[in-house]
């Protein structure tokens, strides 16, 4: 790596330096600024170091998406350990076998989810009592993070056999961010769709591109849009410039007019060349 190699926590506390006012994400009704996203994740970062959780441990997250939950994916990163996300939807034995098999040194969840967790684990923190105690202020010491420490782990579905954890490290997370932000003309004032589950990879460079280059992440809501048809709703009143999207969700926004969406991205799935050719003269596809 390069002597100015420096992880996305770092980039994005650079940001809440920069920036402390401007929007760090929205979801719904809920408003997060860089200078809270830097305060509240110093305060998740606190706790799981004065637990001794630090490089190469990991830290379950049983949260639904949230900008609460924000916070505690970046504190995590922040004490130098790994998240791995635990879907409270899942059924009790699947997520007993991702317990089993990541030994998370901790999960942090919610108060109303506590009793989801079908196996015990060294150390569980409520996220709501965390975050209650961020307004103290407490000294956060903030930890040398090496390139090759693990930043994330995400599970496969399991589909053609048993799941396998997949561990990703800092460095891959921070040249992602980069790369990212610079392919996709991401900047800071841009909106962008956080629309994967954080269950899946592609809602990594969906967090990571937006908030190392200061932009403002618009969380779908829980639950499919697909389904709610809330969709066409959120890019329009969000008027979103950046997203990331399976074709069979594009194909709901083809009659929709999206004057502010300036990059739209296709993965997941196979994309018809006919969709393709539909989309590319509405903006860079």
């Amino acid at each position: 790596m390069p002597a100015h190699w420096r992880p996305l926590h770092a980039l994005i506390r650079d940001q809440a330096r920069r920036h402390p006012d401007a929007l760090a994400a929205v979801h719904g009704a809920s408003r997060l600024t860089y200078g809270e996203l830097d305060a509240r994740s110093d305060a998740v970062a606190a706790q799981l170091q004065r637990v001794g959780i630090g490089a190469d441990r990991i830290v379950a997250l049983l949260l639904e998406r949230s900008v609460d939950a924000l916070c505690a994916l970046v504190g995590t990163w922040k004490a130098g350990a790994a998240y791995l996300v635990l879907d409270p939807e899942l059924p009790s034995d699947r997520l007993r076998f991702l317990l089993e098999d990541a030994a998370p040194a901790a999960v942090i969840t919610v108060l109303d989810l506590c009793d989801r967790l079908p196996s015990p684990v060294e150390h569980r923190f409520a996220l709501e009592q965390i975050l209650a105690e961020a307004a103290r202020g407490d000294a956060f010491a903030a930890p040398t993070v090496t390139p090759g420490q693990l930043a994330y782990v995400i599970y496969t579905s399991g589909s053609t056999g048993t799941p396998k954890g997949v561990a990703l490290t800092h460095a891959g997370l921070a040249n992602l961010a980069r790369t990212q932000a610079e392919t996709f003309g991401v900047s800071t004032g841009d909106r962008v769709l956080q629309f994967a589950p954080w269950t899946f990879d592609a809602s990594v460079w969906e967090i990571a591109m937006a908030l190392q280059a200061g932009a403002t992440l618009h969380l779908a809501p829980n639950g499919s849009l697909r389904r709610s048809g809330q969709l066409a709703d959120l890019m329009q009143q969000a008027r979103i410039n950046i997203a990331t999207l399976p074709p069979s969700a594009v194909t709901l926004l083809e009659s929709v007019a999206l004057p502010d969406l300036r990059t739209l991205i296709v993965a997941g799935e196979e994309c018809a060349p006919a969709l393709a050719g539909r989309w590319m003269p509405r903006c860079r596809f």
